[in-house]
């Protein structure tokens, strides 16, 4: 389900979830009494029949095994789970039961208080935790039960005493002090902490290991990995369950390598549980979701970072209508004198290099802006016109009073005070400027994708009509931007939306037709490898055009592949990005994705790039990026855009 909200120390937006220890006795006091009588009292404003049974008695099951303090936040989540629709409720019943009955032989659940206790209270309050950390949050109570079992009776835990015992005699042989503990380490942190069905797996793959000459040697390596992680401690367990699994699988692969990409990819599912979490928990709070004693701290929580947000959304629009001006003063300029002498080095187009930068970057800002004013995509049949009288209505509202920056600055964000400038009054012109820059920096991006794609075509040697008409296409939208640029408010923005709209779906033809290679499962699990780890070294950052190189050389007919794998696939696993020099939380309507395109440099044998790009939700739109579950899923494009800002660029070197 969802969490509360809080902020860390360091001003990032944190979900949690209430937490006490399971396998302690509940001690009910008089006040705790009275706040679980709140539950009768709103189950009477409920219709009666068996979904009001279905949620009492489902609730009442949890509140047994619930202190005092999280009585009010049980409630409140239960009456928003218990009234789901059946379907859905029947399946995340399922769920919990799967998941808790995975943890332990039935025999064990009949023939011990302790696993039956556990059991049970997990059932019940597992609705608490239904969603992303489900699995997590079982393995870690089942994993402290079994770690008592193991060194109780015979009567229990059987199947574990058993692999246990088999292992035990390989780290008996071991005459190194350190093997022996790493040996002993390994075993007992991977076994206890796996369901029956994996235990005997795992003993092969130990005795595999262990047998070996080296055995002693790489189980040090797979425990110190696992020991130096800094994952929390069910997900240590499942990576190191993987790494032990993995080594024996390829007994000639290094076993660091093999144990830190285990490692890698528990902290990248990790991440995405995380980011899942958040986007639930937050999209929770902002319908008016209650969550018991942490209801008015979440909602403070949540004020503050749209406080924030609105700071940093003033701030970029005084600055957005500051180049605007210029530019509008430089032109006349122009217009009056003709072009004076450059102090600074000449563009390839004539421009200096700084008027260059500034255009771009108003022309970034004003995207930014308009995707704001619209509350939804410039192209595509889902576009709609600005409304400017609306928009300068909004702007010219009252300023927010000034709030503190929610975010970790950068270093290089922090900058000695100066003298802050007045706020400028946006006008009607400057709305009309803006839109038209934003237009023309759409343009420009589309421009720039046919561009890069074009060497792509080249080598897969492309139909050369089709090539003429993208090369056409281009030009086209270079017209475009010449004019939006010099437009102001003398456009007309339906036809400027229908001719990006025509050159959008251009592009995504000339994808399809592209993408007809395939490729082994172990080539695509290679190049994904590399490119989370190439992700894991980048700092993200709002317009960032630049980035490292995911190493796993291809070929030029792997495009195809690689773009249907990656190409507007959601970056789940990610929360935050650099926006103006602070660290700064996604909004529940933001998100990064994939975007695989052609290479601008392929003279420096690159084969084509995968871009990290912010994508924003339509207005008045609801659900997750992506309707899929599970890592790089597809975007959900029905409701969410691409903003057509990037963040980072990777580029895919030439095998």
């Amino acid at each position: 389900m969802f969490g509360h909200l809080s902020f860390s120390p360091d001003g990032y937006l944190l979900v949690t979830y209430p937490m006490w220890n399971l396998r302690a006795p509940v001690v009910i006091s008089q006040a705790g009494r009275l706040k679980r009588a709140g539950l009768m009292t709103r189950m009477s404003a409920l219709p009666g029949g068996e979904g009001r049974n279905r949620l009492y008695l489902g609730i009442s099951a949890a509140l047994t095994c619930v202190p005092d303090d999280f009585v009010d936040y049980a409630i409140d989540i239960g009456m928003t789970y218990f009234q789901l629709p059946a379907a859905e409720l029947d399946k995340r019943t399922r769920d919990i039961n799967a998941a808790v009955d995975a943890q332990f032989d039935a025999t064990d659940v009949k023939a011990h208080a302790d696993v039956a206790a556990i059991v049970k209270c997990l059932k019940a309050v597992g609705y608490l935790h239904s969603g992303p950390d489900l699995d997590m949050f079982v393995q870690h109570w089942c994993t402290s039960v079994r770690e008592e079992l193991w060194k109780s009776g015979p009567m229990v835990a059987k199947p574990l005493k058993a692999a246990m015992n088999v292992l035990t005699e390989f780290v008996a042989r071991a005459k190194d002090p350190l093997e022996r503990k790493a040996l002993h380490s390994v075993a007992t942190n991977a076994l206890t902490s796996a369901c029956p069905s994996e235990l005997a797996a795992l003993q092969d793959a130990y005795q595999s290991v262990a047998s070996k000459a080296n055995g002693g040697a790489v189980m040090i390596v797979v425990d110190n990995t696992y020991s130096t992680s800094t994952l929390s401690t069910p997900s240590r367990a499942a990576a190191l369950r993987d790494a032990l699994v993995q080594v024996a699988a390829d007994p000639k692969s290094s076993a660091a390598a093999v144990a830190q990409t285990a490692f890698a990819r528990a902290s990248v599912r990790l991440e995405e549980e995380d980011e899942m979490t958040v986007r639930i928990s937050v999209q929770a709070i902002e319908a008016g979701q209650a969550v018991g004693e942490f209801t008015a701290t979440s909602r403070q929580a949540l004020e503050r970072v749209n406080a924030s947000r609105l700071v940093s959304e003033q701030n970029a629009l005084q600055t957005l209508l500051r180049l605007g001006q210029r530019e509008r003063h430089q032109h006349l300029q122009d217009v009056r004198s003709g072009p004076a002498t450059p102090s600074v080095t000449l563009s390839a187009g004539g421009e200096t290099e700084t008027v260059v930068a500034e255009r771009d970057a108003l022309q970034r800002l004003s995207l930014g802006q308009l995707l704001r004013w619209i509350e939804g995509p410039v192209t595509g049949a889902r576009r709609r016109p600005l409304d400017r009288a609306a928009a300068l209505a909004k702007a010219r509202a009252r300023r927010p009073a000034p709030a503190q920056p929610v975010g970790n600055p950068a270093p290089a964000a922090i900058a000695p005070p100066h003298e802050a400038l007045a706020d400028l009054e946006l006008s009607a012109l400057d709305i009309a400027a803006v839109a038209a820059q934003g237009y023309a920096a759409a343009a420009t991006f589309l421009r720039d994708e046919i561009f890069d794609m074009l060497p792509v075509a080249e080598q897969l040697k492309l139909n050369t009509d089709v090539m003429a008409q993208a090369t056409t296409l281009a030009h086209s939208l270079e017209q475009l931007r010449t004019a939006l640029e010099i437009a102001l408010d003398r456009f007309d923005e339906e036809a400027t939306q229908l001719e990006l709209s025509k050159a959008e779906a251009a592009l995504a033809t000339l994808r399809e037709q592209l993408a007809q290679q395939k490729q082994s499962v172990q080539r695509k699990t290679q190049f994904m490898d590399a490119l989370s780890a190439a992700l894991s070294r980048e700092e993200l950052r709002m317009d960032r055009r630049d980035g490292g190189v995911i190493a796993c050389p291809l070929q030029p007919t792997d495009w195809g592949w690689v773009a249907d794998l990656c190409h507007r696939r959601w970056l789940s696993s990610v929360r935050r990005i650099q926006v103006d020099g602070l660290l700064t939380d996604l909004g529940s309507n933001e998100a990064l994705a994939l975007h695989v395109t052609g290479s601008s440099r392929s003279s420096e044998a690159y084969l084509f790039n995968v871009s990290v790009h912010l994508w924003r939700r339509d207005h008045g739109s609801a659900g997750l990026p992506s309707a899929v579950e599970g890592p790089w899923s597809p975007m959900n494009t029905e409701v969410w855009f691409d903003t057509y800002r990037t963040c980072c660029v990777l580029h895919v070197p030439r095998g």
